[in-house]
């Protein structure tokens, strides 16, 4: 599954296709400690960490992602930061998922988490190694995963990566939106299943419902840019034929009005 380079001090674990630059420690057990581990201590961090039975299971089932087309021989491992944030942010989005209570209401906030990486970080991989699990996951019932990015160029990224990975996340419908109009097409009398990627602005254009469904996963790239403020802003204009007052809000607060039980 992966191969293992150590000479008792230096520990570092990659792919049999990679080269050894991107050989990387595994420096957590079990990821909530304050500080990396190195020297001899990240023998320890690697033996009880990745090597736990359970966790090593999860890696191979889940962590390990060969591209549906490569003219190179690839074989993609996750790095530890991306093993524990994906699990993490599987497990809060499933505690906090909106769910019917039987009185008309619904229990849980929607509110899945908010993880912050450095850049360069891999957090596109980190994407769509959680897109794998909540694909899979029997709890979400065939999720709808809804990719949100700030800007065009992070959209065509993760497009491409995207679309060449539907079989390891596991649903060949994985579509760029060009349209709030052509999302709701897509999302209209749709129950399950379906990756789609969008740019945030696109729910300026209109403010209607997309689908009160609680099996839709928003999961955003660069959300502290775009998606911070839900406050009103009013801005009177006095001259020319838009004069008056407008109204409007954050993108924020149109997403949520948007897919409110997501």
């Amino acid at each position: 599954a992966f191969c293992v380079i150590s000479d008792g001090v230096n520990n570092k674990m990659g792919t049999l296709f990679a080269p050894y630059e991107f050989y990387y420690g595994w420096r957590k057990i079990t990821g909530n400690e304050a500080t990396n581990k190195d020297g001899i201590g990240s023998l320890n961090t690697m033996l009880q960490g990745l090597f736990d039975s359970r966790r090593l299971r999860e890696v191979i089932r889940h962590f390990i992602y060969f591209p549906d087309k490569s003219k190179d021989e690839l074989k993609i491992i996750c790095r530890y930061p991306q093993y524990y944030a994906a699990t993490k942010l599987y497990h809060n989005i499933k505690e906090h998922q909106k769910r019917p209570d039987g009185n008309g209401g619904y229990s849980g906030d929607g509110k899945g988490g908010t993880y912050f990486g450095a850049t360069g970080c891999g957090k596109s991989f980190t994407m769509q190694f959680l897109a794998r699990l909540l694909m899979k996951s029997v709890a979400f019932e065939s999720p709808t995963l809804v990719l949100i990015t700030d800007r065009t160029d992070l959209d065509d990224q993760l497009a491409k990566q995207f679309t060449n990975a539907k079989t390891y996340i596991g649903d060949q419908i994985i579509e760029t939106v060009s349209s709030r109009a052509d999302l709701r097409n897509k999302l209209c009398g749709r129950q399950s299943g379906g990756v789609f990627l969008t740019t945030i602005h696109k729910f300026t254009e209109d403010v209607a419902l997309l689908t009160d469904r609680c099996n839709v996963i928003c999961i955003s790239d660069e959300a502290h840019r775009s998606q911070i403020n839900l406050d009103q802003k009013i801005t009177v204009t006095t001259e020319g034929k838009n004069k008056g007052v407008k109204r409007t809000y954050g993108f924020a607060k149109y997403l949520h009005d948007s897919l409110p039980n997501a």
